[in-house]
């Protein structure tokens, strides 16, 4: 039976990828200078009440989507690289908009990493442009503030860096750090879905010291621009002193020192100014074990609202009968009192079926909001082989958002989302889907809404090896 590629959210205790998502594309065990390359089809029709969550629907929404999809990979020992595009072909019959068709959700993925006997280096680039409308954003390995919105419109996303190190095995190296992110929304008619954009720039100098020392200094900028009410600009400089001990051959200790500036002006409010620096700081520790890694975390940084400060303990379970990780910790601020936080997951998987579920809450400043969040998450997926060529799977997913720092109103949002699919291998290659999907979207301000789907999917995804 052939095993849908549906992605999950996922949240690691530990993890360092140099700021990207290399899991576009399916990849073929591939000797050094082989080539893969991927292409798919995917033909679905389906029907839905309330499309754009709206909190009184305007009538059911029929739409026919043919997406189109062609990816490569390469790699020949020192260098990787990929790409990956993505296209629909939408004709949507709509009670708000008409008769409409047209070339929907482009999507381009570009990945290429170097890995030199004394230096590494990567380069990525994203674009995305989704309808919303027809998106599930908690379907998202990591979501915002902006992720939960009702109504329509299109996103335009770009997210693109360059990350070199040098010196990997001498007593002195260097590092570059650039990336660049920007949002812009169109046609849009929730508030929250404003444009924005994040620039960041980091270099830092590394000094082995020894063969179980290292230290480092780092120096950073980040501007944050918003074009809401206000036009917000952040910028955010730190400089920090850093080293990592190797204990032993198990046991990693890691301490960052140093101190922090923001800087928040208005473009709305010409003249004023909010300025806070002052010392920043971490201290994260790493135990290998024979069955997972445990962790421990204490960090301190500066918002534009103010000091914020997260305390977490982390164990990962890796076992043959599944994966087990769980967190406990808390995070408070300036402008919010000690939350609770942590994360509890686990997943496994048999001959015949599948079964993963997800609980986690996290508490932070938020960028786009610009105050302090507390976001809950709750996934929960089962998928079992009926027959050597059919499968039955259900995916539950549940979230909400609400405003917790000192004197708010504890505003918050709400999303879930159901899926029942029935999957059959038509072909080797071919498989049909059909499914029904529910989604809800509860404000605590306003009304709520829900709506019904139903669809039929023909797809095929295939690779060839060069």
């Amino acid at each position: 039976m052939t095993r849908s590629n549906r992605k999950r959210p996922r949240i690691l205790i530990w993890a360092a990828v140099f700021g990207i998502d290399a899991a576009s594309l399916p990849v073929l065990a591939q000797e050094a200078g082989d080539q893969v390359f991927t292409f798919g089809i995917r033909q679905q029709f389906g029907i839905d009440d309330n499309i754009r969550l709206d909190p009184s629907s305007a009538g059911a929404t029929y739409y026919s989507d043919t997406a189109l999809s062609f990816g490569v990979t390469t790699e020949n020992g020192t260098d990787s690289f990929s790409f990956f595009a993505e296209g629909v072909g939408r004709i949507v019959d709509d009670p708000i908009i008409g008769t409409d068709s047209g070339f929907r959700d482009p999507k381009v993925d570009l990945f290429y990493m170097r890995n030199a006997a004394n230096s590494r280096l990567s380069v990525f680039a994203n674009y995305y442009k989704p309808d919303l409308a027809f998106q599930d954003p908690l379907q998202q390995d990591d979501i915002g503030s902006q992720d939960f919105y009702r109504g329509g419109g299109t996103r335009e996303e770009f997210y693109g860096g360059i990350f070199l190190e040098t010196g990997l095995q001498s007593p002195l190296g260097f590092v570059i750090d650039i990336n660049s992110r920007r949002n812009s929304y169109s046609d849009v008619t929730d508030p929250l879905l404003y444009s924005n954009e994040t620039h960041y720039a980091g270099l830092g100098v590394n000094f082995r010291l020894s063969n179980v020392a290292r230290g480092r200094i780092d120096v950073s900028e980040k501007y944050y621009r918003a074009e809401n009410a206000s036009s917000t600009n952040t910028d955010t400089r730190r400089l920090t002193f850093g080293l990592d001990y190797d204990i032993s051959a198990t046991d990693r200790l890691s301490v960052d020192l140093g101190h922090s500036k923001v800087v928040e002006t208005f473009d709305a409010l010409p003249g004023v100014e909010n300025n806070l620096n002052g010392p920043v700081g971490e201290i994260f520790y790493r135990r290998l074990m024979p069955d997972g890694v445990a962790t421990a975390s204490l960090d301190t940084t500066l918002t534009s609202r103010g000091r914020e400060t997260t305390l977490e303990f982390g164990r990962v379970y890796e076992r043959p009968s599944g994966r087990f990780e769980f967190s406990l910790g808390a995070a408070a601020g300036e402008d919010f009192d000690a939350r609770p936080i942590g994360l509890l997951a686990y997943s496994t998987e048999t001959a015949r079926s599948a079964f993963d579920v997800s609980l986690s809450r996290t508490a932070s400043i938020d960028d786009e909001l610009n105050q302090a969040t507390e976001t809950n998450r709750f996934s929960m997926g089962y998928r079992v082989d009926v027959t050597n060529v059919s499968a039955i799977s259900f995916d539950l997913y549940l979230a909400d958002i609400n405003l917790v720092g000192i004197g708010t109103s504890g505003a918050g949002r709400s999303r879930g989302s159901l899926y029942a699919s029935y999957i059959h291998d038509l072909t080797q290659d071919w498989n049909m889907v059909v499914g029904y999907q529910y989604k809800y979207f509860d404000p605590d301000s306003g009304a709520s809404s829900k709506s019904n789907g139903v669809f039929l999917t023909l797809e095929r995804d295939f690779e060839t090896l060069r």
